[in-house]
């Protein structure tokens, strides 16, 4: 493995996918049960509506066309993350209920990283 990604929120989606077209060897640790940051359905309330369009709130590489522009509810925006994540095969790449405990680095300038499985 070449890089380690330390959770499966937005920011961490698409930097799999970035480093995943780059040529990388991949793996996310999630210590959460799905995808989704804080839109994970354990992290967010049913009611929650964002307040920026979902032309805004897309990846710019998987634009909702298909869709009037309107604000997405936090199932919507999880729905459209699942779709990304299957989109350009994130899934096999992400370990779910890994805690990260520890990481330093070291003399050689490579890094220790020390995760718990939940």
């Amino acid at each position: 493995m070449d890089i380690i990604v330390v959770g499966a929120g937005l920011s961490g989606l698409v930097t799999i996918k970035e480093l995943m077209e780059k040529g990388h060897q991949v793996s996310c640790f999630e210590q959460g049960t799905e995808i989704g940051g804080v839109f994970a359905k354990q992290n967010s309330y049913d009611s929650v509506e964002l307040t920026v369009s979902n032309y805004f709130m897309a990846y710019s590489d998987f634009m909702p066309y298909d869709e009037k522009l309107k604000f997405w509810t936090q199932s919507e925006y999880k729905q459209y993350l699942d779709q990304y994540v299957l989109h350009f095969n994130l899934l096999p790449h992400i370990q779910f209920n890994h805690h990260l405990n520890y990481i330093k680095k070291l003399p050689s300038g490579r890094w220790r990283v020390e995760l718990i499985y939940n």
